[in-house]
This record gives structure tokens, C-alpha cells and sequence, in this order.
């Protein structure tokens, strides 16, 4: 392992002048830290659109019309101010005329889609005085998909070598130069892989909050911040809502045991939340998180069923199968099902605690809850199903039990 931090920086910590201000404090406080990957600009303020979303639209317009209209001229504009506000020496025009000429000449979605990352990354790495590097020189796509092992190979040798570098997210390009943009979570998962390259002491990725917190902070007034995170409590917090960080985004990291740790932008003395493979300890508590939803529709099998949709399965016996799964997977209510909230309170040690299963249910029922059924869909997540109106009591019960002594 290497004394390299490689540091994911999001569209909210790249949105504007003053944000790429704090990136570089943040980068200048710590020499380990030395590679730096960007999203595109997100929103200012409540109603913008992102740059990236801009872009897209751009995109049609040149399908439809044949230029690229108003939501290109507002993304040069985005950029027009962001060089400004950094008092940057730079000719951003000529590398706006340029960008423009390209997607014009391509007419290519995931080509035009990665400007926004591209030109972000460009001005960033002007303004933190290191080197850019092309994700396109680096991410190695064959046909629509990544080959990882060759991308990790360009890593190495273009990177090492350096003291520092600006990398956009979200893109690279195949052996012929076409632009591939990732999936869900895109940004994060470039820098991912390049931590995972460069074999890096630890991943941070700096976003707008300081990590996860316990529960919805709209349900529980300023509830705990969850310090430290399994892999496997990510993903299945990740799927019931929580979306700080998507787990398929910080796969290849946690599969070579490197650290994540989730950072604020905006609040760079917060300690975060740190994601490892596997937690080393027993947390102090048993409960990690609590999560869940309101629509939520349980249903009744004699056998497991064949569905295409995700779905708990909380019983599976002879004779007697019960799954529960997210209301928005069915058109209608079948009929052998009923809609149901669904309270999830996931911890590692959670399923070896008869101590901590005995809380959680004698706080729900000194609360006065009904409970409609319980069960383990995972070796790490309880499943708690109450009616609508009692879910918000049930997450506070919880919470009150385990975090409020």
C-alpha cells in the first residue's frame, strides 16, 4: 500500500469558483493527498440544473435542430464565471470554442454528456497547479464495458510517475477514441478504480454532508452520524434509501481493502464516515442504522415465487412463503398481498444479540406499535412491518433505545 490519497470530489464541491477554493485548501492540507478526481459542476442553488444535465440537453437540441442552443450557451456561461472567480489566467474561450466545435463534429450523447467533467477538471487542475490527465488516456473500454485489468495497467504507468493529478470522472474511451460514459454513480467509481490502481492508503470522497447518519434527520431531529461502516451494512443501508454513496460505486476499493471515507466539502473538520471491507470491532452499538419506507407490499407464496424485482424474503418453509417488496415494482395490488410500512435496522452483530432483538421490540411495543411481522432478510438486516401511521413512531422508538442514553 502507498502513503497516496485519492480524493472524489462531487458536483456540489466543484459547482462554482468559491467551492473549488475550498477543494484546494483541502487538497493543499495533506501532502498524501495527490490525485484528484472531479464530477461536473453541480446545482448553485435550489431550481438550477447541473451541468451535466444541461449537456444532455444540449445534446437534443443538436439532434432536433441541428445547434445546440440555450443550454450550451448557459454551460459555457457556468464555466465563463467559475474561470473568473479564481482570477485564473486561463483561455477558457478558446477551449469552449474548441469543446463546442467537437460535440458538433461527433454529435455523440456520451461524448458531449463528459464536457462537463472535462472542463471542470481542466480548470481545476490549472487552479491546484498539477498536471490533467485525460480520463480518456486512462479508463479502457471495449465496446460498452471496462476492461478493468487494462484500465488499472494505464493507471499505473501514466500515474506513478507523477507527483499529482486532475482526473475527470465518469468517462473513458475505447481503441478507437470514442467517449463511454459509467453507470450510476460513474464519478465515484473512477475514483474507485484509481485508488484501487494506484493501490492508495485510503478513498476519500468529499460530497455536501459529513457521512451517514444513524436515520432520516426528518424523522429524528440531529440524529447521530454513523462513524464507522461495513461493506456489507453500505449495501444494504444504500438500498433502502440512503444515498450518500451508492455501494457498487466503492466496490473495486473495498475488494482490495482499501479505506472509503465519506467527507463534507463544507465542513472538512468533521470526521466522516469511514467504510471498510469488514469492521474490525464490535461497534458500540449493535444497531448501525435504521432505514426503511412506507410503501412497502407484503405477499403471501405457498413456494418462492419467480419475480424479476428485487425483493426481502423474510420466511421460506414448507407450505409458506412471505417476501416484501417496494410498492412502485406493482401496477396493482396482487392479491394475496397487502401494503405495509417497513422499518429495516441493520448492524453486523445484530442477528448474534439476543439483547439488542430484545430492545428493539420492548421499545416498539412500549410505544404502543402493533407489529405485523419480523424477520431477518439478511444475516445483518431485521425487517420490522407496521402499519403506515406507526413508521415514523417505530424508527424514533429505535433510535431512542439504542442512541438517546
Amino acid at each position: 500500500m502507498t502513503d497516496i490519497k485519492v480524493c472524489k470530489f462531487g458536483g456540489t464541491s466543484m459547482a462554482n469558483g468559491m467551492t473549488v477554493e475550498r477543494v484546494k485548501k483541502i487538497a493543499k492540507s495533506d501532502p498524501a493527498r495527490r490525485f484528484f478526481v472531479v464530477s461536473a459542476p453541480g446545482k448553485r442553488f435550489g431550481g438550477e440544473k447541473k451541468v451535466t444535465d444541461l449537456l444532455y440537453a444540449a445534446h437534443d437540441c443538436l439532434l432536433l435542430g441541428g445547434t445546440l442552443g440555450e443550454a450550451f450557451e448557459k454551460v459555457k456561461e457556468r464555466f465563463r464565471l467559475m474561470t473568473g472567480e479564481l482570477s485564473l489566467s486561463f483561455d477558457i474561450e478558446s477551449l469552449l470554442s474548441q469543446t463546442e466545435e467537437e460535440i458538433l463534429r461527433r454529435k455523440s450523447r456520451p461524448f458531449t454528456a463528459s464536457r462537463g467533467e472535462f472542463l471542470v477538471a481542466k480548470i481545476a487542475a490549472s487552479y491546484l497547479e498539477v498536471p490533467f490527465v485525460d480520463a480518456s488516456e486512462l479508463f479502457c473500454f471495449k465496446g460498452d464495458f471496462l476492461s478493468e485489468q487494462e484500465t488499472e495497467k494505464k493507471m499505473r504507468e501514466r500515474l506513478l510517475p507523477l507527483k499529482g493529478a486532475v482526473i475527470p470522472g465518469f468517462y473513458g474511451a475505447d481503441g478507437e477514441g470514442n467517449i463511454h460514459t459509467l453507470p450510476r454513480g460513474g464519478g465515484d467509481i473512477s475514483g474507485a478504480i484509481v485508488a484501487r490502481a494506484l493501490d492508495a492508503e485510503i478513498y476519500e470522497n468529499w460530497t455536501d454532508v459529513s457521512g451517514f447518519l444513524v436515520c432520516d434527520p426528518r424523522i429524528v431531529e440531529n440524529p447521530q452520524k454513523i462513524d464507522c461502516l461495513s461493506y456489507a451494512e453500505l449495501k444494504e443501508l444504500s438500498r433502502l434509501g440512503a444515498n450518500v454513496l451508492h455501494h457498487e460505486a466503492v466496490a473495486p476499493v473495498l475488494e482490495a481493502d482499501i479505506p472509503v471515507c465519506i467527507r463534507n466539502t463544507f465542513r472538512p473538520s468533521d470526521g466522516g464516515t469511514t467504510i471498510l471491507s469488514a469492521k474490525k470491532n464490535r461497534p458500540l452499538s449493535p444497531v448501525t442504522g435504521i432505514a426503511g419506507g412506507k410503501n412497502y407490499v407484503l405477499c403471501k407464496f405457498s413456494s418462492i415465487p419467480k419475480i424479476i424485482f428485487p425483493y426481502e424474503l423474510l420466511l421460506s418453509e414448507e407450505g409458506n412463503t412471505l417476501i416484501l417488496a417496494e410498492g412502485k415494482n406493482f401496477e396493482n395490488l396482487p392479491e394475496n398481498g397487502e401494503w405495509v410500512a417497513a422499518v429495516a435496522v441493520v448492524g453486523q452483530n445484530l442477528n448474534s444479540s439476543a439483547d439488542a432483538l430484545a430492545r428493539i421490540f420492548k421499545a416498539i411495543f412500549q410505544a404502543g406499535i402493533k407489529v405485523l411481522f419480523a424477520g431477518f432478510s439478511s444475516g445483518i438486516k431485521l425487517m420490522i412491518g407496521v402499519g403506515k401511521e406507526d413508521f415514523e413512531r417505530t424508527v424514533r422508538a429505535i433510535y431512542e433505545e439504542f442512541y438517546r442514553i
